[in-house]
């Protein structure tokens, strides 16, 4: 039977065709695969916690519990901090609305503009036209889906973490195991023939085999430290940024704290928007320019310092993304799973790039250079 070759340019329009089918089936079934894809990023963060625990012959099963009793808590303390925070912001609403308005008055007069929907600009008046009852359905319908989507979450978790080591070792029995077997066959009759072996040398057939396998451990090992490291810079960024602001006396610290936190999840464009919230507020609360760029210059430094020095230190350049890529793939994501998918943009594509990268087809990595700065 004769084998159909294709060329270069109709296996680029093949998987191309199969890309886009894939991102749509993602789409179409999200409530299925954001939530698995979730709890896949929480296995790998809690994978250090879950082999200490064996390490001292707790069972798997024990430590999943913990893991799921420590993903409810930090869920309730979440959602507590927000319902606080908000009350808390709603309290002082009146005078930030009262601050506002006359900043807004302010410099439409010293700018010269005298349109009256700025001269005359109330923000109480503006709010009024809210339809408060829609805000507050949509708000307790979020929560419910929210809370659906944490329950349906751990339901993959617990599934996960039994279910991940099984498919690993398929997969390496699938791949590694073959090359194995051809080695020890050759060992034992240098002469034998083996498919997909000929006219290699044994030596070069081992490595090649330690090298599969090498690369079959380090995956799983990277995807783990990306995950770890991602999050406790993010972290460790929001702690800073909430302690330096506290010290300013910028109003709700916490609040900025957890949004550098949360919105550096999204490069450059969530980085931007965690700087710019303080910073108006710090204008609206103060008035003064000088104040605000000295949060400004805070908030700068701070980001710099984590996400441009520190994490590329530590992840090392192998993993540092394209901007180009970064802005593509928050866009896709976005548009396949929403404000999820924007979040949880450059995390997957950071594993994928770290996958592509263990591989030395020449395809494999000229689209992990294409990705990222190359080695």
């Amino acid at each position: 039977m004769n084998k159909i070759s294709l060329d270069n340019l109709t296996k680029f329009f093949i998987s191309a065709i199969g890309i886009v089918a894939v991102c749509l089936v993602f789409k179409e079934l999200q409530n299925l695969f954001l939530p698995f894809v979730i709890a896949y990023l929480l296995y790998f963060l809690f994978a250090p916690l879950n082999r200490f625990l064996t390490s001292k012959r707790i069972p798997l099963a024990v430590a999943g519990i913990i893991d799921i009793a420590i993903i409810f808590s930090m869920t309730y303390v979440a959602g507590k901090f927000v319902i606080d925070s908000l009350m808390s912001f709603q309290s002082e609403f009146g005078a930030y609305e009262s601050k506002l308005t006359a900043l807004i008055i302010s410099t439409a007069e010293s700018v010269g503009i005298s349109d009256p929907a700025l001269k005359d600009f109330s923000l109480a008046k503006a709010l009024e036209n809210l339809d408060y009852g829609t805000l507050a359905g949509g708000l307790v319908n979020s929560t419910i889906d929210l809370m659906g989507y944490v329950l349906f979450v751990i339901f993959f978790f617990a599934f996960i973490l039994p279910g991940h080591n099984a498919i690993y070792k398929a997969i390496e029995k699938r791949v590694v195991a073959p090359k194995k077997f051809a080695i020890m066959k050759r060992k034992q009759n240098p002469d034998v023939n083996l498919p997909d072996t000929d006219g290699v040398d044994s030596d070069d057939l081992e490595k090649e085999a330690t090298k599969l396998e090498s690369t079959f451990i380090r995956i799983p090992q990277q995807i783990q430290k990306y995950v770890l490291t991602k999050i406790i810079m993010n972290v460790m960024a929001g702690i800073t940024v909430w302690f330096i602001l506290m010290l300013v006396g910028v109003p709700h610290p916490q609040i900025w704290g957890v949004l550098t936190a949360i919105l550096n999840f999204i490069p450059t464009i969530g980085s931007a928007f965690a700087t710019i919230l303080p910073v108006l507020m710090t204008l609206v609360q103060t008035g003064s320019i000088g104040s605000a760029l000295m949060v400004l210059g805070v908030m700068a430094v701070v980001q710099t310092f984590y996400f441009n020095f520190l994490e590329p230190m530590i992840l090392g350049k192998r993993l540092n993304l394209n901007p180009l890529v970064i802005l593509i793939s928050v866009l896709v994501w976005g548009y396949i799973w929403g404000i999820a998918g924007m979040f949880l943009a450059v995390p997957l594509t950071a594993i994928l790039k770290i996958v592509i990268s263990n591989f030395d087809s020449k395809n494999m990595q000229f689209i992990a250079d294409l990705m990222g700065k190359p080695d």
